[in-house]
C-alpha cells in the first residue's frame, strides 16, 4: 500500500541495539535473514563482523556457517547451550575492554575516532530467542547474563559492539526493565497484545499486524515514533546477492 515508506534502520549512532519480537509464523526468521544479508551486502568483512547465536534449536543460521559464502561471520552457533552463551557474552565484554585500552593508547573516544588511525570492524551480535539465556535457574547464572548484557548495552556504542536480540515472546522472560530501557530500536512483527505492550511501550498496535508487516520504532517503543513497514522476502539462495560485494570491491 502507498502508506509504506522506506525505513532507515541505523545501528551505531543513537540507536545501538535492537529488540525484535514476533510470534511463530510472523516472519521473524525471514527478517533476521534480510538483516544479516543486507549487512553483508553493504559492508565489507573488515567493517562489520557478525556473531550469530540461535537458541531456537533450529537450523536458522546454518546457511551462514560456510566462510566462503559469508566471510563476515566470526561465529555461527546453532542449538547453543546457555553456558556457551554466557561464556560468549563474557568474552565479548573482554573484547570490548581491549578496545577500551586501545582507545586510551590512541587517545580517542569512540570507534569512528579510532578509525582515523586503523581498521576496526563493528561487532554485530544476533541472538535469536535470547530469553533462553535467562533460563539458568541459578541466581548466579542469571546475574552473570544480566551483568554482561548491561555492560554491552551501556558501553557498546563507543566500542562498536551492537546487540540484536530476537524473541517469539517476552512472556516468561524475567528481563530486567533497565536492560530493556537501553534498547532504542524496537521491531514489532505480528504478535499478541501482551507482547505488543511490552515491546511498544504499552501500545497493542502490533496485534493488528499481518505478515509481512512490522512496526519499526527507534525510540524505545514510544507511540509517536512508530513507522509501519513491509518486510521483503529474503532470497532462498542468497549467495549471488552477497557475492555482489566481491565484484563491487574489485572494480
Amino acid at each position: 500500500s502507498s502508506d509504506l515508506k522506506e525505513v532507515c534502520f541505523e545501528i551505531g549512532e543513537a540507536q545501538n541495539h535492537t529488540l525484535i519480537c514476533g510470534r511463530s509464523g510472523s516472519g521473524k526468521s525471514n527478517f533476521l535473514h534480510v538483516l544479516i544479508q543486507n549487512l553483508a551486502f553493504y559492508y565489507a568483512p573488515n567493517e562489520v563482523q557478525l556473531f550469530l547465536l540461535d537458541y531456537k534449536e533450529g537450523v536458522e543460521f546454518n546457511a551462514y556457517t560456510d566462510p566462503n559464502i559469508l566471510e563476515h561471520a566470526r561465529l555461527v552457533s546453532v542449538a547453543s547451550s546457555v553456558g556457551y552463551g554466557m561464556s560468549f557474552l563474557s568474552w565479548l565484554c573482554k573484547e570490548m575492554q581491549e578496545r577500551a585500552n586501545l582507545f586510551k593508547q590512541f587517545n580517542v573516544k569512540d570507534l569512528s575516532d579510532y578509525r582515523k588511525h586503523g581498521e576496526m570492524p563493528r561487532l554485530i551480535v544476533v541472538i535469536d530467542e535470547f530469553q533462553v539465556l535467562f533460563s539458568d535457574n541459578s541466581s548466579k547464572g542469571k546475574e552473570s547474563v544480566e551483568q554482561s548484557l548491561n555492560t554491552l548495552l551501556k558501553k557498546g556504542r563507543s566500542y562498536g559492539v551492537h546487540l540484536i536480540l530476537a524473541t517469539q515472546t517476552m512472556r516468561g522472560t524475567d528481563i530486567n526493565r533497565s536492560i530493556m530501557a537501553q534498547i532504542a530500536n524496537r521491531i514489532a512483527l505480528p504478535m499478541d497484545a501482551e507482547d505488543s505492550n511490552s515491546i511498544l511501550n504499552n501500545d497493542d498496535a502490533a496485534c493488528e499486524l499481518v505478515r509481512p508487516e512490522g512496526i519499526f520504532n527507534n525510540n524505545g517503543g514510544h507511540q509517536k515514533y512508530h513507522t509501519k513497514m513491509s518486510i521483503p522476502k529474503a532470497p532462498d539462495d542468497f549467495k549471488p546477492f552477497i557475492k555482489k560485494i566481491d565484484r563491487k570491491s574489485v572494480v
